[in-house]
């Protein structure tokens, strides 16, 4: 078994990824209790599962647990003052290993807008609902359809699981783009909130609702800035007067780049302006100021 990968086995009845911890030689291992063994399955009795061909030897245990895979999102993530997030929310399958950032991600949503309610502009938190639950439902689909395809004895199933898969991933797998692609998933850095209120404008490909591209700079990178968890601008070139002007009466930060390749190759343009929220998304894309549209997206979402 490797001991710097990630390995899956699949099999006709069973499925185990070995995943490689910091330790050397220490895995953890993750896999389907076989139907016949009931639920009070103790780790002897899946060991013969784990070592069976030679796969892995299991020389300690450090821990051993058994639970039961549920696929399922609440109606609704506030009601009144009441939210909820992370597991309360949504759970699902750990394939994917999605749990943990989906939650870390619902906190970060839901933090600076209650710190916004709690200094008196509690607008933006009419948004959490409407950008965190379509996302879950969409990651709890997609995990309990590749879930069901590991582990599923259907005809369907097992000649993905068997032939298919062991033939096509370790292809796919080689292309730098399908790579990248996997990478900006399992990250969630290519989740965007498209169709949520807050998100306004257009700058070429970048629109309100998508994260902020990272570009590395002489001092550091452009996500620096984003240390303060406030409302902030962000300018790749040279900010006109009238933005400059813009900022100060509404207290907003300004961020001035140079604009350079690596910016280009991000999708940023030029002297646009990118008003960017606490949590590092785009609020406001624009190619050019307008000062009525920035005005009115101020007055509606921007604390006093």
């Amino acid at each position: 078994m490797p001991s710097n990968e990630v390995s899956v086995m699949l099999g006709t009845s069973r499925f185990l990824a070995f995943f490689p911890m910091v330790e050397a030689g220490r895995m953890r291992v993750v896999g389907n209790v076989p139907a016949a063994l009931g639920e009070d399955v103790t780790f002897e009795e899946v060991r013969p599962e784990i070592e069976a061909g030679g796969l892995a030897q299991v020389e300690q245990l450090h821990w051993f647990s058994t639970y039961r895979v549920h696929h399922r999102v609440a109606e609704q993530f506030q009601q009144g003052r009441a939210f909820i997030l992370g597991d309360a929310g949504h759970v699902h399958t750990p394939v994917g290993g999605q749990g943990m950032n989906t939650g870390l991600g619902d906190a970060t949503n839901l933090a600076w807008k209650l710190t916004q309610a709690l200094r008196g502009a509690p607008a933006a938190l009419s948004t959490y609902e409407a950008e965190r639950r379509p996302f879950a439902l969409s990651l709890v689909h997609t995990t309990d359809r590749v879930f069901t395809a590991v582990v599923s004895s259907a005809p369907l199933a097992l000649w993905l699981r068997l032939h298919l898969i062991p033939r096509v991933v370790p292809i796919l797998s080689r292309l730098s783009a399908v790579r990248r692609l996997l990478f900006l998933t399992v990250s969630q850095t290519r989740l965007h909130y498209p169709d949520s209120p807050l998100s306004v404008g257009r700058a070429g490909k970048l629109k309100g609702g998508m994260r902020l591209p990272w570009v590395r700079s002489a001092a550091g990178s452009n996500f620096d800035a984003l240390k303060t968890l406030t409302w902030q601008m962000h300018v790749y070139g040279v900010p006109s007067p009238a933005l400059l002007s813009w900022c100060g009466r509404w207290g907003v930060p300004l961020h001035v780049f140079a604009f350079s390749s690596a910016a280009r190759r991000a999708d940023l343009l030029e002297d646009a302006a990118y008003l960017v929220r606490p949590n590092g998304y785009l609020g406001l894309a624009a190619l050019h100021f307008e000062q009525s549209s920035f005005d009115a997206y101020a007055q509606q979402w921007l604390p006093a």
